[in-house]
């Protein structure tokens, strides 16, 4: 199997190793046209040969490159008398592998014999006329034109499905239940066939019932030939038996010749009599079959059917409660919305956010009313709690409270995951408790994340905290420290002059609790 994009062998992973394409979908599709060639395959060979123009076609449908699906869709339309479209799936799958195809083969052949060609021609042309004089109501041009296009072209299914129509309008049922079988010896399982053949059928059995002595064998004789070949004797003619009889010459040689007969005659049932009977069973046992395999087609035609009606009522009420469910979130994000600024205009701030965060944006309100006023209003919730949270984490630590300032900044990053101060505080609390570990977790942050964002001297402290290692990882980090300017889109160096004393020379973060209480601004 090859990449569409590029055209590589592809390996087991669902990504082509040259280009880098996502192939598997790709690889499903080739799959299952692949199983619907091998399930084409199996009909024709069955000689269900609609079966297989139906599967085959899938598989074409599925990928257009499959040339063996293509190639054995050309030989099925072949064998149904389908020339036309026979060279056109072999012409579609010369041109996509021009090398090593037998489709070229096919076409080789074909052309080299130029009276076949003429004479599968000649049957389309036979077959267009006879179709204008069936619409035009003439029947018997109609099956003369058919009978020139049989003589022509013996498999072309549609030329005895026509033929049996113009039989049955007709009233000649009987040489139209032997057109129609002749079209089923082709194509065993032909729906259209089968249907016809159900309604000769139908129409003889009833025939029976009503006159039985009406369809006897003479009766049949007359309409199976215009010619009935049989010799009548007048009464001027004069029959002159022959005497075949010879004079036996004794009795020992006529009893002779009665033994020969038996021995002749039980050698004959032998070699003739029972071959033929065991030929009709092996032939009763066929029909059997055929007849089992098309109503099995039929039925499964009718499952096939029922289950795309189920597939369609299922795909239309699934729709449907994803569209009820859609409208259901929609009006309960707008209620939250509603009791979010409520609250937030009350001044209940907690609330106020503890409402926005039940609001599912995964859902599309397709209304920009809404989201510019949840954004407004998340955002301005976000920073204001943050601030908020910041505040009482500095009067904690002024208080010497560090577990309870720990929960507020920790508060403020879930809040606002940028908020530079409260990683640096964070960070100091951490080191003067000695858990160097969760100390240069924060200034790493700071480090990696924050640079432009907060004080330069808390930026130059917390480089200063980290390790070599961990600075030479950073790809975009430079070696002067200066180039940080120190300004804040998010207002991490409101406090600059009160906190700037935490970055000088006490490395050991003792002076951390001097830090003033400025907030993100």
């Amino acid at each position: 199997m090859r990449c569409f994009n590029c055209g590589e062998v592809l390996s087991n992973s669902d990504y082509c190793m040259n280009c880098g394409a996502n192939v598997t979908v790709y690889k499903k599709i080739v799959i299952m046209s692949n199983t619907y060639y091998n399930q084409g395959l199996v009909r024709a060979n069955n000689r269900d040969l609609s079966g297989a123009v139906d599967i085959l076609s899938r598989a074409v449908r599925l990928n257009k490159n499959n040339v063996d699906a293509r190639n054995l869709l050309g030989l099925v339309y072949f064998e149904m008398g389908e020339a036309v479209q026979a060279f056109s799936e072999w012409v579609l799958s010369a041109n996509i592998m021009p090398e090593n195809n037998a489709a070229t083969r096919y076409l080789k052949t074909i052309k080299a014999n130029q009276t076949k060609l003429d004479n599968l021609n000649q049957s389309i042309k036979k077959y267009n006329t006879a179709l204008k004089y069936a619409k035009d109501g003439e029947t018997e041009m109609a099956i003369l034109q058919l009978n020139k296009v049989l003589n022509m072209n013996p498999n072309l299914i549609k030329a005895y499905e026509l033929l049996t129509l113009m039989y049955m309008k007709r009233g000649l049922y009987v040489k139209a239940r032997k057109c129609i079988m002749l079209a089923l010896k082709i194509d065993t399982c032909n729906p259209l066939c089968i249907k016809y053949k159900k309604e000769i059928e139908s129409f003889l059995d009833t025939q029976r019932r009503i006159d039985p002595a009406g369809y006897s064998r003479k009766k049949r004789l007359q309409e199976n030939s215009k010619d009935p070949g049989a010799s009548y004797i007048s009464g001027d003619d004069v029959i002159v038996p022959q005497n075949n009889y010879k004079d036996l010459a004794s009795g020992a040689i006529g009893v002779l010749q009665v033994l020969t007969g038996i021995v002749i005659g039980a050698l004959a049932v032998y070699f003739i009599v029972t071959p033929l009977k065991v030929k009709k069973q092996t032939q009763d046992v066929n029909e059997v079959k055929t007849e089992y395999d098309q109503k099995m087609a039929i039925k499964k035609s009718t499952i096939q059917e029922l289950e795309a009606r189920v597939e369609d009522i299922s795909k239309q009420l699934k729709e449907a409660e994803d569209k009820e469910t859609t409208d259901k979130k929609i009006e309960k994000n707008n209620k939250y919305l509603l009791k979010a600024m409520q609250a937030y205009l009350a001044d209940d701030k907690p609330k106020s956010m503890e409402i926005l965060n039940k609001i599912d944006t995964t859902v599309s309100m397709n209304s920009d009313v809404f989201d510019s006023i949840y954004k407004s209003l998340h955002d301005k919730m976000a920073k204001e709690m943050a601030d908020e949270f910041y505040e009482n984490g500095m009067k904690a630590r002024e208080n010497g409270d560090n577990d309870e300032a720990i929960k507020c900044f920790e508060e403020c990053i879930k809040t606002e995951p940028n908020y530079g101060n409260a990683y640096y505080q964070l960070g100091n609390i951490y080191h003067k408790r000695g858990n160097e570990e969760k100390a240069e977790e924060m200034f790493e942050y700071i480090v990696k994340n924050l640079k432009g964002k907060i004080d330069k001297n808390k930026y130059n402290f917390a480089k200063g905290q980290v390790s070599d290692e961990f600075l030479n990882s950073l790809d975009d980090l430079g070696d002067d420290s200066d180039s940080n300017d120190g300004n804040s889109d998010d207002g991490n160096s409101d406090d600059e002059n009160n906190d700037s004393g935490d970055s000088g020379d006490n490395s050991d973060g003792e002076n951390s609790d001097d830090s003033g209480d400025g907030g993100e601004g």
